[in-house]
């Protein structure tokens, strides 16, 4: 009933004021420090994320150019067997054979 008039939205506009000037005062004065914080934290996670985002990049980019470089090499064929070098028997004995062709 008392802020039903004129007289009572003066008050509620005073005392709103006020209260706004004195949480304004406390805001300065306590919260400026943690907002300097807060803002010196963001900066440096900030920038870690940037580094951690160009090791990403990076890794990414010697994967890519892994793939590439096995895709574009031939693939040797399976089938085809590697010729083995003549023992020292089997030397021996064309060696043998070769004189004795030589010698008649």
């Amino acid at each position: 009933m008392f802020f039903s008039g004129s007289v009572g939205s003066f008050l509620l506009g005073f005392g709103a004021g006020f209260f706004s000037r004195e949480a304004y005062e406390f805001g300065k004065k306590n919260l400026s420090p943690v907002m300097k914080n807060a803002s010196e934290a963001s900066k440096e996670w900030f920038e870690k994320g940037k580094e951690s985002l160009a090791h990403l990049q990076e890794n990414f980019e010697d994967l890519v150019a892994e793939f590439k470089a096995h895709t574009t090499q031939p693939e040797k064929p399976e089938t085809a067997k590697k010729k083995k070098a003549p023992t020292k028997a089997k030397g021996k004995a064309k060696n043998k054979a070769k004189v004795a062709q030589g010698a008649t």
